[in-house]
């Protein structure tokens, strides 16, 4: 599987605790829990320790992974004929869509139902009650299978793969415990929640498409065009008067972020939905990212005692670009002034440091905005794991900071489904129009050796941010994800809090066991194959903007 289906409540809002760190001690100690459902009788559970043993064991674990989808699918197939031959054709083309592969090139998912699974009515037509029984049957059987070899898979250091397992599992059982607690929910009542949602609906309060978190004597005051401001009630016209003043501006609370908005209350809450959204699959994209040995005994100790909350994430979005650039004029020596977003990092006890600036750019388009927002949000999200903030990338190394940011980008969701690294994206259009149109690349080596001066200053500076976004497709998606946690286990490395491993980091060539030269070869031929859409001809497709 070289997808990942990322899973979300309906609500629109969290993941576990208000950090993606402090997610992962949860998540670690969910598997320790899991343990008794480790399947031993097909593979070793022992980790392999040479190249050629380990590779021979992924090889085995999925083919194992894809005769059980094989005779998952086959055992579909029957339920469904049984839908055919009763009539039920609308349900016979639901069934053989649960047994229909993902694109391999796109990571791309669904939400998870909110509410619980009802208990199948004893009262329904025969036909009907015997299909959907067997059918869950199915489901809750495969799906503990599944799971047993996520296990397996994250014992021997296969965490990407893991997490595609543990969504296989959520997305056949949606109420298999084990991986709604690996993918942040507990049971509240008849409803799988956040943390966060648990909290406020012990508070009596309900979650709004337009205004958030109310409590519940709220709602229709606010629905009526009122609004509860600097402790009375006014008019949503005076409020927005109010609050014009960015310092007095709208404040909404997410399980991970903390908005702040002169724009409008409804901007806000959309803008928490789109980023918690993100907060999701960038978290279960990269679990991977904190997984070294001492990364993870903290994690176990800090599980162990609790864990602590750590601050949300921070997002200023300002109503006008005026706003935006005269508040960040005063902190940068250099101009902003055609930017439409960026993140500053820095110590937290300085002013709005480790947060992210936005403004409401009325000549882009939404995708556009959404874009920038998802880029600067990569940024902040990878630099706030750490509790200090380090220079990355200073002496070599900093394509991939930028790489990771745009491949980010390319985030979508439309209703209830969404995708990450879809080829039509602009950014690998222009990857693959820059390789085979204009025959431009940087050997692998060379763009790894360039720190953050020397990449920002290149004259081919934007060239190099396209070829960057098409590396970190491949490094993503090639031969099924097989480079995909070597990767992440990178991008720890040139984020590492120790300042010798980030001037160092191990290179792609020792943690992917592939030489350079090797790498450059399959990217050339893992784009050529790529499908974004574009014809190679100049003469019918100008390239889009290679924007740094």
């Amino acid at each position: 599987m070289s997808r990942i289906e990322v899973m979300v409540s309906r609500s629109g809002w969290t993941v576990n605790g208000s950090n993606w760190w402090r997610s992962a001690c949860l998540i670690v100690v969910g598997w320790c829990c899991c343990a008794p459902l480790i399947d031993v009788s097909v593979l070793n559970a022992r980790a392999p320790t040479t190249r050629q043993n380990r590779e021979k064991f992924q090889v085995a674990l999925k083919a194992s992974i894809k005769e059980l989808q094989a005779e998952f699918a086959v055992n579909l197939e029957e339920i469904a004929k049984y839908c055919d031959d009763n009539d039920l054709l609308i349900e016979a083309k639901e069934v053989r869509q649960l047994a229909k592969p993902l694109p391999p090139d796109v990571l791309q998912g669904e939400n998870l139902p909110r509410q619980v699974q009802l208990e199948i009515p004893k009262d329904l037509p025969e036909a009907e009650k015997t299909w959907r029984q067997r059918l869950r049957a199915l489901q809750k059987e495969y799906a503990d299978k599944v799971f047993a070899k996520a296990k397996t898979a994250l014992d021997n250091g296969m965490i990407s793969f893991a997490y595609d397992l543990v969504r296989e599992v959520a997305r056949h059982n949606p109420d298999h415990k084990f991986a709604r607690k690996l993918l942040g929910y507990s049971q509240y009542g008849n409803e799988w929640v956040t943390i966060y949602a648990e909290k406020m609906l012990k508070k009596k309060h309900v979650l709004t498409e337009k205004y958030g978190w109310l409590r519940q004597e709220q709602v229709e005051r606010y629905e009526n065009g009122e609004r509860y401001c600097d402790g009375k009630w006014m008019t949503a016209a005076r409020e927005a008067e109010f609050r014009r003043d960015f310092q007095h501006a709208w404040v909404i609370q997410t399980d991970h972020y903390k908005i702040y908005t002169n724009h409008s209350l409804e901007m806000g809450v959309e803008l928490g939905r789109h980023l918690e959204d993100f907060y999701r699959i960038f978290f279960q994209t990269f679990a991977g990212f904190l997984s070294s040995p001492d990364q993870l005994k903290k994690l176990f100790n800090t599980a162990a005692a609790g864990g602590t909350a750590s601050d949300p994430f921070v997002v200023h979005y300002y109503r006008t670009e005026d706003e935006y650039i005269i508040r960040l004029q005063k902190k940068l020596r250099q101009t902003v002034k055609g930017t439409s977003g960026l993140y500053l990092s820095g110590e937290r006890n300085i002013p709005d440091e480790r947060v992210a600036h936005f403004f409401h750019n009325l000549e882009a388009t939404e995708e556009e905005r959404l874009a920038t927002m998802f880029h600067e949000a990569t940024h902040q999200l990878f630099s706030e794991a750490y509790t200090t903030n380090p220079k990355v990338g200073v002496e070599s190394d900093f394509w991939v900071i930028e790489a990771i940011a745009c491949y980010m980008e390319s985030f979508h969701r439309k209703g209830d489904t969404f995708s990450l690294g879809d080829p039509h994206y602009i950014r690998f259009q222009n990857a693959q129009y820059r390789l085979l149109t204009d025959n431009y690349y940087v050997p692998l080596q060379k763009l790894c050796s360039m720190g953050m001066d020397t990449f920002q200053s290149d004259p081919n500076r934007s060239q190099n941010y396209s070829q960057g976004s098409g590396l970190a497709h491949f490094f993503m998606h090639h031969d099924d994800g097989a480079y995909r946690d070597a990767f992440i286990a990178y991008l720890s490395a040139v984020y590492d809090r120790n300042p010798k491993v980030r001037a160092k980091p191990p290179s792609l060539m020792q943690l992917t066991e592939v030489a350079y030269t090797q790498l450059d070869q399959q990217y050339r031929d893992y784009i050529s194959r790529l499908k974004t859409g574009l014809e190679i001809d100049p003469a019918k497709v100008a390239p889009g903007p290679d924007k740094p």
